[in-house]
């Protein structure tokens, strides 16, 4: 997959959610079963896990790693978040020459995500990241950015999987050239999927698991799945996407469409308390700034 502005991604990353202690030994075992993307966030609070497993990973093959990681802090500036989260990835032999890789805007945060972009695309001009995005912006919220933005974002980041497809969002992501990144692809392994007759039937026609099914669909529909997972047999086994998937067998999964959402809602996430203190606290950021 290549983002619009030229950086090249793999077709499939890994989450690090919930991992911590894990990831020490994860991360080393994962890159050499051909993982190059990891995504983490300041909010998982296990960044510095990562970065220890970054460590154990040969020199060389830590440069072919891509880190994606969000800012999920907007009482802090992006900057002083970015810093903070390249500090705790990145080993000892590579603070000062490496820095986050990609990095988005884990929310919409009321009345603060405008101020926070207009930091993020300061934060990309000036060369501190090879990539900006967002996290969770629905259709709605897509709209109103890109008619506000000077940088558009390359990568849009939320749920999606067979039965939660998010069709109008994708198609505005697509119309627009930005990457979409699919978590909880495989739903949190729901029966309502890892039972459906269809999924089942299309993994027997290829000899695999319905994981490496629905993981493939994302690839095949131009979307970069980041499934987490612990057990080193489902690490190898959703790597191991060596088949394709015809038109009718897409076509099929499409149809498994149900409005199934397993995560937050973006519209339903901050309750009223969060969206006064947001508003409070952008008002003090306005009466600061005209102060100075």
């Amino acid at each position: 997959m290549v983002l619009y502005n030229g950086l090249r991604l793999p077709d499939i990353g890994s989450g690090t959610y919930p991992y911590k202690e894990e990831l020490v030994s994860l991360i080393p075992a994962m890159v050499d079963k051909g993982y190059r993307l990891f995504d983490t966030s300041d909010n998982y609070h296990n960044e510095r896990f990562l970065g220890r497993g970054l460590s154990c990973v040969d020199l060389k093959l830590q440069n072919e790693i891509i880190v994606m990681s969000k800012y999920s802090r907007p009482q802090k500036s992006v900057r002083a978040s970015f810093e903070e989260s390249s500090e705790s990835v990145f080993p000892d032999n590579l603070k000062g020459t490496r820095r986050i890789d990609i990095y988005l805007m884990h929310w919409p945060y009321p009345h603060l995500w405008k101020r926070r972009w207009r930091e993020m695309e300061e934060l990309y001009l000036a060369g501190s990241c090879k990539a900006i995005g967002v996290c969770n912006f629905n259709e709605r919220k897509m709209q109103e950015l890109l008619s506000f933005c000077r940088v558009k974002p390359m990568i849009n980041q939320f749920e999606c999987h067979p039965a939660f497809q998010q069709r109008e969002l994708l198609q505005i992501c697509r119309d627009e050239n930005i990457q979409v990144v699919s978590y909880s692809p495989l739903a949190r392994k729901c029966r309502d999927l890892f039972d459906n007759e269809i999924l089942l039937s299309i993994a027997g026609t290829h000899n695999k698991t319905v994981s490496q099914i629905i993981l493939k669909w994302n690839i095949s529909e131009g979307r970069i799945p980041i499934p987490a997972s612990s057990n080193m047999v489902h690490v190898t086994e959703n790597i191991g996407l060596d088949f394709d998937l015809d038109a009718d067998e897409i076509a099929m999964i499409n149809s498994l469409e149900k409005g199934m959402r397993i995560r937050f809602d973006p519209d339903k996430r901050f309750a009223f308390p969060y969206r006064m203190a947001f508003f409070a606290y952008n008002l003090f950021l306005n009466v600061t700034t005209k102060a100075k």
